[in-house]
């Protein structure tokens, strides 16, 4: 990540984004998508964050599963870019905590995620009741 784009972040933000990347070079994957996303923002949680996406079996290890490897004889990728998913995640992300003066964090990027309505995490929830639930403890946490 550049100097410039880092300044955006906050600590646990970076780490999950340099996680995403090393899942999707690991996978040989050409682009980071929201899974890998996804495993890299659980990996990095805070008690907070976890707490809130764990009753939905969103954790490191079942986020981590479903990120899809490259297929076999696809080239190597040692930079995969960022998914056009991924960019919009971001900036929807970056937009909300511009409006609050915070730096992008992983409750901010989960919460960017849900307010996408993102497959990587709906996924996990059963019906609309759960993803309302679920964006409303985000919003919450995100007030503070």
């Amino acid at each position: 990540m550049g100097e410039g784009v880092s300044a955006h972040f906050r600590d646990d933000g970076r780490a999950a984004i340099a996680t995403a990347t090393a899942v999707a070079r690991e996978d040989n994957a050409a682009e980071i998508t929201t899974e890998h996303l996804l495993a890299g923002l659980v990996q990095h949680a805070d008690r907070e964050l976890w707490q809130l996406l764990t009753p939905y079996g969103l954790t490191a290890d079942t986020a981590r599963r479903r990120c899809l490897p490259g297929r076999p004889g696809d080239p190597v990728v040692d930079a995969p870019a960022f998914s056009k998913r991924v960019k919009e995640v971001l900036r929807i992300a970056n937009s909300f905590e511009r409006q609050h003066g915070g730096r992008i964090g992983c409750a901010g990027i989960v919460l960017a995620l849900m307010l996408r309505r993102d497959s990587a995490v709906l996924a996990y929830l059963r019906n609309q009741v759960e993803i309302q639930r679920l964006t409303n403890a985000l919003s919450a946490v995100m007030q503070r």
